[in-house]
């Protein structure tokens, strides 16, 4: 149980809730269980548009709609979000991630980089916001470290089979 490791422990979570497609990968339950009782206690909670309108009972379907979330996350006692914005096509060469952080806004801008290799991404860039934090990086630096990281593994990533494929999580590394 996580809850031996708190609060010493900041617990970064990656909802995984929804595929891509618009899936659940959770039954309703598991989804309840999520929000009455990881969620709460996570230090912050990184999830895609899809995620936190489950979350949040609610549509997010622009930037406007996702600023307007710092209320409803607010009501729910959820102190910190990463809302990722891959999700929207309202900009097609900007993705526009927000971070609400005890009432405070800041948007992190990424060029959107055409590909399907991007299978992963919400879990990589959740582990290594963690890392970074590790690392004692404050949470803003950590965020702007760890999208750069996902952008540049999105950017360097390559072909497995067919279908949505990883992105390449050495890519940083020289050999």
């Amino acid at each position: 149980s996580l809850e031996k490791y708190f609060p010493s422990v900041p617990i970064v979570l990656d909802p995984v809730m929804i595929a891509k497609g618009g899936h659940p990968l959770l039954n309703e339950n598991a989804i309840n269980y999520l929000k009455k009782t990881l969620i709460p206690k996570s230090f912050i909670i990184t999830p895609n548009t899809l995620e936190a309108e489950k979350i949040l009972n609610c549509k997010i379907k622009n930037i406007n709609e996702m600023l307007n979330c710092k209320n409803k996350f607010n009501a729910f006692n959820i102190k910190r979000v990463l809302l990722k914005g891959g999700h929207l096509l309202e900009n097609k060469n900007i993705i526009t991630n927000i971070l609400f952080n005890n009432g405070k806004i800041e948007k992190f801008l990424s060029p959107r980089i055409k590909t399907n290799n991007t299978h992963g991404t919400g879990c990589s860039l959740a582990s290594a916001i963690t890392a970074n934090l590790f690392l004692g990086k404050s949470l803003k630096e950590s965020i702007k470290l760890s999208i750069n990281y996902v952008h540049n593994g999105i950017k360097n990533s390559f072909l497995i089979g067919k279908g949505h494929n990883p992105i390449n999580h050495f890519a940083n590394f020289k050999s």
